[in-house]
């Protein structure tokens, strides 16, 4: 979108870089995948939401307590909410 300075992306990069070396992948494996069909039969989210709500329980080991969720969207904030995480409007 043309609204990312060249030197404002090398500082987002080095960010991430950071941010990466702390992070822990969730792979979509057939647990996970049954996980987030039965969130879409309880929540009204995308098969992506899902996906995601599905990896940040699998993440946690199905405990929430108020860990921190982050997303744009509302309905998948709402869920995740619902679900006993602390939802951060992203």
């Amino acid at each position: 979108m043309g609204q990312l300075t060249s030197k404002g992306q090398t500082q987002a990069l080095i960010v991430l870089d950071k941010m990466r070396r702390n992070w822990q992948e969730v792979y979509p494996d057939d647990p996970l995948r049954e996980r987030a069909e039965s969130l879409v039969e309880r929540f009204p989210l995308t098969a992506g939401d899902a996906l995601q709500l599905a990896a940040a329980l699998t993440w946690c080991i199905g405990h929430p307590r108020n860990r921190p969720f982050v997303a744009a969207d509302a309905q998948l904030l709402e869920a995740a909410q619902q679900l006993g995480f602390r939802a951060i409007q992203g």
